[in-house]
């Protein structure tokens, strides 16, 4: 992926949403100048702010990887499958019964080892492939 191709394409989702830089860029909490930035490839967006934009039905999976997702979410269903994560992470906390699985326990092995940014994008990471799955 080079940032060019996913400059364009972030720029393209704006575009398709029918926002200016200044709208998108308040939605996700960023100024207008670094939405700029991001669409002229002078800045990668985090995972966070591309999280947030997909509240706004921004297809991320489109932005990274350049093939439209058959998911896009308004506002209203990203709270609702965030809402559905939450009370899935409710039930997983109050069930003594539930074990780690030989794989979970070395991905949390794994994330106990990195830094604080690579524990932000190991989250950030989870957090965009569960929405997705809830999605399909």
């Amino acid at each position: 992926m080079t940032e060019n191709a996913l400059a364009g394409r972030l720029k393209e989702e704006r575009k398709r949403l029918d926002m200016s830089q200044k709208e998108i860029a308040q939605k996700v909490s960023v100024n207008r100048e670094t939405w700029s930035r991001y669409e002229t490839a002078k800045m990668l967006p985090s995972t966070i702010v591309l999280l947030s934009a997909m509240k706004f039905g921004l297809d991320a999976s489109y932005v990274l990887t350049g093939k439209k997702s058959e998911l896009s979410y308004t506002e209203k269903e990203a709270k609702a499958l965030a809402l559905k994560a939450s009370e899935k992470m409710t039930i997983y906390n109050n069930s003594p019964d539930m074990k780690l699985t030989s794989r979970e326990q070395s991905l949390i092995t794994c994330y106990r080892e990195v830094n604080q940014e690579g524990k932000k994008t190991i989250d950030d990471i989870a957090k965009l492939l569960a929405m997705q799955q809830v999605k399909s």
